[in-house]
Order: C-alpha cells, then structure tokens, then sequence
C-alpha cells in the first residue's frame, strides 16, 4: 500500500516487495519527504546505506518508520552513520522487530548521546537484552540526550536492567514515556523501578508495565508512583496476576488528589466482583478517568452492577468502558441501560464475549435510545444473539445517530437478522460507518441484497456505510501460552497470546497442513472493494497489517489492537486505497512456502480449491 501526501510530504508504504526499480523510484520521492513509513517491505541492510544517505541530505526528514524489515545489525550501523550527520533532523525513530541485538546498542547508544533532535526511540521486538539495553542507558545520560519517549516491550530484559534504567530516568527530566511490557522483571525489580520512577526528575506520563511478572508485592510501589507523578495519565498493567488485593492497593494511588490518571489498562489481573466496589468509588469520583479497560477479568454481573451505579454518578467523565469476557449475563442489563440512559459522556463500550443474549440487548437498547446515550461505538461479537434483537438493533441504527461503529460478529442472526441490520443502513438517517459481521453465514440471496445495498450508494473514496465482509484464513494460532486449535466457534482473544517468531511458525505450520494451518488472518473489505476488483477502493489492510504483527510479534492487548488496526480504528485514521490483487499479495505472505503437498491428491486439490475460493470471493 503506498501512501503519499503531497502537502506534507509523508510516504507511507507497507508490505510492498521492493524490486530495484520501485526502490530507484521511491529513493528520489524520498528526498523530499517529513516522514517515511516502509513497514514489512522486506528490507535488508543494503537499503540502509541508501536510508542513510536519504537522512544525510533530506533536512525536514524528521520520523522514520522501518519495523517488521530484516534489518540487522549491519543496518543499523548504515542508518546511524546518517543519524550522526550534523544535518539530520530525524525526531522519531521505529525500529520494531528488525533482528536486531545488542551489538545494535553501541550504535543507538552514539546517536542517542550526539542527536539532541531525537525524542522517540522504538526498539521493541529485538533481541537487545539486558546488555544492549544497559548500553542505551549510557547513551541516554549524556546532557544532549533529549528523548521523550522510549519503547522497549520484547527485548529480552530481565530483573537486571532495573539499576541502569533507573541511573538514566534520574538524568533524564525529558523522558515522559516508557513502556517495558512483555519482559521478565518480576516483583523486585519492579518495585526498584517504581522507587526510582518516584525520586526522578522526569515527568512520565505513560507507564506500560504488561506481562512483567507483577503480582499484588508490586502494587504498593506502583501506588506511591501514581501519589507522586501527577504527570502520569496512562498506566496498563494488563496481564499481571495482581488480584483484587493488588486493585485494592493500587486505588489507594489512583484516589489521591495528585493523580491525574486518564488512562487505566487491567485487563486480565485475576479480578472479581470484590474489586468492583473500589473500581466505582474510582469512576465515580476521579473525574480525569476518561478510559478502563476490564476485559478478561471475572467480574460477574454483580460487579458490573456496581460500575453501573458508579457511572450514573454526575462525576462520572468515562468515555470508554471495555467489559469483554467478563462473565456477564442478561442480568446485569438493566443496571447498564440505566447507566446508558444517565451518563452523557460514554462514547465506547466494548461488552462481547458475554451470555447477554437477545433479552440482555433488548434492554440495553432501551438505555442507547435514551437521549441522555451518546455511544459512537458499541461491540456486541459473541454475546449469544439471534434475529430476534435485531429489530430492535435496527432502530436504535437508524435513530441514534451518534452510533458510527457497531460489531455483531460471531453471533448466529441468520438471513433474517442480517436483512434487518442492513435495512436499516439503507435509511438516510443512518449514520453506521462502521458495520462489523464476522463469522456471520448469510444465503446467496441476501448475498445479492448486500451487493445491491452497496451498489446504492453514492460513490465516493469512502462510501458509507463500511459494511465489512471478512475473508478469512483459519487455523492454529500458535501461541507460546493457552495455545489451541482454532475453530468457526472459537477464535483467539488477542490480549492472550505471546506469539513466536514468524519462521517459527511458519516451520511448525508446514508440518500438517500447508493451506489450511497458518495463522488467522482478517481482512476487512467493503462491498466496493468487492465490486470494483481492479480499480482503487475503500479496502482497509490495515487490520491486515496489525493481525499479521500480533501474531509474528504477540501484541498484548485490544488497546494495540485498537490502535493499529483496521479492526478497530477511527474512520479518519483509516488506512485505504488498494485493490483485489492486495487480497492475494497478503494471502501469499502468510502461506508457508515452500508449500509441502501432504495427503492423497484428492486432498490436495480439495485445500488448493478452498483457497481460491476463498481469496477470490
């Protein structure tokens, strides 16, 4: 996909091959170029040295994007040689998952030590490890280091880091992000780490600590950051076993009148109902709380009771609540339609992967029709539903119109319920943009009804609604922890898997069967994309881009998704403009290769005409 904006100057290109001739063609546009996005195209080491001499001589290039490239060391040798240029005016370096190791630091460590320009530094995904990391440290002490923000999420750390990273916050009152998610610190060094985050000079304002090993020890010391930074707004401490004695310590922090959090991130700490009393106390008085993400936490409908009543409190400014998977019923209904009808400031509300069934939604419709309701965003996949709501889903589309994005995937509504939703995007007073039915099985007859519903629209770069239909290839998601088989009834939960490296996956997935075991792959694309095959169309392969990351790079948790993907991204962030032959492009990048043809010849033919079937519609 190739992105240029000839106001600003911004090329942004992702899973391209680059042949000599396309990257002859793309080194002259990038003379001139403020920020560079070549992302999965595939790039080695040779493509530095000209990068380098681009940075060298391109004085506005000041954001460079390379992640997923096979970049190595060497390569980043090349690209600081042009970092080291007293002419670049590079500020944001990304550097994701590019087969780096610790031989890269000494480099980094130059660079961050002479380039006061340079704010962020992405570096995640690389095998740095303690060493490497402890290098970059030194680098970040020296006066003219400058950054503002450093990404270190799967580096390898461990508990050892905590002292160098801790020396370098103390220097650096510029640092205001950090994020060392997905890396084994463990309780101690945690705590070492928030103690030192207390006695800095640096105003952070976003600490992401997910997957470190935290349990309830840590939480004391993750509080008293939170009493002492009242610069911090975002804090995730998604997927640590902190329980509800950890919630409880760590309220202390989040109650205190200095702390000005807006951010909260728990999903998956092992919490129950018992921590929902001190969670409503929380959304109820802490009026900078804009956003909770709850997902994966056993918080029944007891507790979603509570949060209820929380809401409905005048102080109350959430604007995002995220209760997927929380093991809630049709019960807990009532208290949220309540909720729905008071609170004039909730615009997300993300509660799948909850038995609420079509009663459940018959009464939260009733809240979302409330004037007081102001929901933009409302995702309801899995939540046992039928054609039976869907009436009611329909009036709610067609009068409410703040609703822009609404997800009913995994639910069996059938011919009849999907007629239903989409008779309502045919009203004018509809304003869905974003209309999300995965895993849906729907007749050829209403197949047709789709295309002539699209065929309606006025034509335009993006035609409302997006009506997504998904393409999708299934099968093992091959996940270091909770690994299982994938079905049409089961899908992963993205927050839960550490995924290997791709060749990893690629070389076990070659073992069974090569058409039908990689990876699951979403791709998103509206009828126009579906229509109009080789002209250019509303196709977001964004969340192709994102998916294909989450799995080769384990990404934890919906707010990564959130924020990258097509699945879940903000109609003005959408990435677009692509055709059918990308479907086949994106397709051929996941398939293992070379393919091992295994089973009678019957078989094969079987896999190789699902394939097809399913890549070209």
């Amino acid at each position: 996909m190739d992105l240029i904006s000839t106001v600003k100057m911004e090329l942004d290109i992702q899973c391209e091959e680059m042949s000599p001739s396309r990257w002859a063609e793309l080194l002259t546009t990038m003379k001139s170029c403020k920020t560079i996005r070549l992302d999965d195209c595939n790039l080695s080491s040779s493509n530095c040295e000209d990068l380098s001499s681009i940075i060298n001589t391109n004085p506005s290039l000041t954001e460079l994007k390379l992640n997923n490239n096979e970049l190595g060391d060497a390569g980043v040798e090349y690209l600081c040689k042009g970092l080291l240029t007293p002419s670049c005016s590079l500020q944001k370096l990304w550097l994701q998952n590019c087969n780096l190791t610790s031989a890269s630091c000494e480099t980094l460590r130059s660079v961050l030590s002479a380039q006061p320009a340079l704010t962020e530094l992405h570096v995640g995904d690389n095998k740095l490890g303690t060493a490497g990391v402890k290098v970059l440290c030194q680098g970040m002490m020296n006066p003219s280091c400058k950054l503002q923000k450093l990404q270190l999420e799967y580096c390898e750390l461990t508990a050892d880091i905590v002292e160098a990273l801790n020396a370098a916050l103390q220097s650096k009152p510029t640092l205001k992000e950090l994020s060392l998610s997905n890396n084994t610190l463990g309780d101690t060094a945690v705590k070492q780490l928030c103690r030192g985050l207390v006695e800095a000079s640096c105003n952070l304002e976003l600490l992401h600590l997910e997957n470190c090993g935290i349990t309830s020890d840590s939480c004391m010391e993750i509080s008293a950051v939170l009493r002492n930074k009242s610069s911090l707004m975002d804090l995730s401490v998604g997927d640590n076993k902190i329980g509800d004695s950890g919630l409880a310590l760590l309220c202390q922090g989040l109650m205190h009148p200095s702390c000005k959090i807006q951010k909260l991130w728990l999903w998956d700490c092992d919490l129950t109902s018992a921590s929902c009393k001190d969670l409503s106390r929380l959304i109820s008085t802490k009026e900078t709380l804009t956003e909770i993400s709850l997902i994966d936490n056993n918080l029944r409908d007891s507790g979603m009771e509570m949060l209820c009543q929380a809401l409905k409190d005048p102080k109350s400014k959430l604007q995002e609540l995220w209760v997927r998977e929380c093991g809630l019923t049709a019960a807990c209904c009532k208290a949220v339609s309540s909720a729905l009808s008071t609170n004039k400031h909730l615009k997300v509300l993300h509660i799948g992967e909850n038995k609420l069934g079509d009663a459940g939604v018959e009464l939260l419709c009733e809240g979302l029709m409330h004037p007081n309701c102001n929901i933009q965003s409302l995702w309801l996949g899995n939540c046992d539903l039928t054609a039976g709501c869907c009436a009611t889903l329909a009036t709610v589309m067609v009068t409410k119109q703040c609703l822009t994005e609404l997800d009913l995937s995994y639910n069996p509504l059938d011919d009849e319920g999907v007629r239903k939703i989409c008779e309502a995007l045919r009203k004018p007073s509809c304003n869905v943009q974003q209309l999300i039915l995965y895993d849906i099985l729907w007749s050829s007859e209403v197949d047709d009804e789709l295309r002539a519903l699209e065929e309606s629209k006025p034509e335009s770069p993006f035609p409302p609604p997006y009506v997504y239909f998904i393409f999708y290839l299934r099968g093992k998601n091959m996940g270091e922890k909770n690994s299982k088989q994938t079905t049409r009834q089961e899908s992963p939960s993205p927050h839960k898997y550490r995924c290997r490296n791709w060749r990893e996956v690629q070389h076990d997935q070659t073992k069974k069967d090569p058409y039908l075991s990689f990876p699951l792959i979403f791709i998103f694309l509206s009828w126009s994309c579906y229509k109009r095959l080789n002209k250019p169309c509303s196709c977001s392969i964004s969340s192709f881009n994102m998916t294909k990351d989450l799995i080769q790079k384990g990404k934890n948790g919906w707010n990564r998704v959130r924020q990258s993907s097509g699945l879940m991204v903000q109609p003005d962030e959408r990435l677009a403009l692509c055709n059918m032959k990308c479907l086949w492009v994106a397709a051929q990048a996941w398939l293992p290769s070379p393919v091992q043809e295994e089973g009678s010849l019957e078989e094969q033919e079987r896999r190789k005409a699902v394939m097809h079937c399913r890549l070209e519609g």
